[in-house]
C-alpha cells in the first residue's frame, strides 16, 4: 500500500497528454484518510481528471496520479 508521505514526497507527474492550456482543476471529492486526504479534482475546460493528495490544511495537495483524459479524448 502506498503511503501518503510517498505522494506527498515527489514531485507532480507529467500528464499523460498534452493540452492547449493549464488546467483549472476543481475537487470534485475529498476524504480523509489515517494519514491525510485524498482529492478527486477535475478539469472543467477538458473534462480530464487527477487524484491528488495532502497532509498538511495549509500546504497545497500534490499531485497522486497522472491526468487521466475521458473516452475518446486521448
Amino acid at each position: 500500500m502506498t503511503s501518503l508521505d510517498s505522494l506527498t514526497d515527489r514531485h507532480p507527474l507529467a500528464p499523460s497528454h498534452e493540452r492547449d492550456h493549464e488546467h483549472a482543476w476543481s475537487t470534485r471529492s475529498r476524504h480523509a484518510t489515517s494519514e491525510g486526504w485524498v482529492l478527486y479534482v477535475h478539469c472543467d475546460a477538458c473534462g480530464a481528471w487527477r487524484v491528488d493528495a495532502g497532509r498538511d490544511a495549509l500546504l497545497p495537495p500534490v499531485a497522486a496520479s497522472s491526468v487521466v483524459a475521458r473516452p475518446g479524448q486521448e
